[in-house]
């Protein structure tokens, strides 16, 4: 089995609410979250962002006497 020399970074957040009280002055227009297009995500591009490659241990030279 080969070993990979990658990982991924784990990371730990809360999740958002899902839906956030408007504010109260502008109750009766909403808020301009909701008229905002979802972003595309690319999956690929956020697994190489948070890749953690390993380094290879440097060779130690030992002198015996």
């Amino acid at each position: 089995p080969s070993i990979s020399k990658t990982g991924t970074l784990k990371l730990h957040w809360k999740p958002a609410q899902a839906e956030l009280p408007p504010v109260p002055s502008l109750r009766n227009k909403g808020t301009f979250w909701h008229k905002l297009d979802l972003p595309q995500i690319d999956a690929k591009k956020l697994v190489q962002l948070f890749e953690q490659k390993t380094k290879e241990a440097p060779a130690v030279k030992v002198k015996l006497f």
